[in-house]
């Protein structure tokens, strides 16, 4: 469409987002740890205007991804996705850590769910110290943390247990976990 002749994906610090978006606020100031720093931000932007953005940043044997806004005035149009599958095009090759961070109720509830199907929770750091130091996963740990998989790598049941620290076990302790669980209907009463 004609629209999308003016739209470019620009690769952009935190510094040049804040010199065009009155009132940005960079990943420290809301809240994100300053080891994830300096940010490359994926913006779209259209006619010298950002629509939004989406952050990575190499950190030697991960990437951190996250950081995203897609401003009011773009919402519904496509621009996230656009946003992510070019980020994905640049991080590839190595695991992605995210940290969750929404401003809203409304926002945790779609991050969780969108982290919880591309990846899983790290809750201790033998989930993470094949690609990260223990300082860095501290610092990174005051936020929820998910690890993705290496874009293009298989994910199968030998390195989904490597990454995400997992053990299996027959043992009659975790057998509850795997039993199905069936809910009865409660009879009608009949007058």
């Amino acid at each position: 469409m004609w629209q999308d002749i003016l739209k470019d994906i620009e690769y952009l610090t935190e510094n040049a987002i804040d010199v065009k978006v009155e009132g940005f606020k960079t990943a420290v100031e809301k809240g994100y740890p300053s080891v994830i720093t300096p940010l490359t931000a994926v913006t779209e932007v259209n006619d010298g205007r950002i629509d939004g953005f989406t952050c990575f940043s190499d950190m030697g044997k991960f990437y951190f991804v996250g950081v995203a806004e897609v401003f009011e005035h773009a919402t519904g149009k496509g621009v996230y996705s656009k946003l992510l599958e070019e980020r994905n095009n640049k991080t590839k090759g190595k695991p992605r850590i995210t940290l969750l961070n929404p401003l809203t109720d409304r926002g945790r509830q779609i991050v969780t769910r969108m982290a919880e199907k591309l990846g899983f929770k790290v809750t201790e750091y033998s989930q993470v110290e094949d690609i990260m130091d223990e300082s860095t996963y501290r610092q990174m740990s005051i936020l929820t943390m998910y690890r993705y998989p290496t874009i293009g790598e298989e994910v199968n049941s030998d390195n989904l247990e490597r990454m995400a620290g997992a053990v299996t076990t027959t043992a009659p302790a975790h057998a509850k976990l795997f039993k199905p669980a069936y809910r009865t209907r409660k009879k009608k009463k009949v007058d």
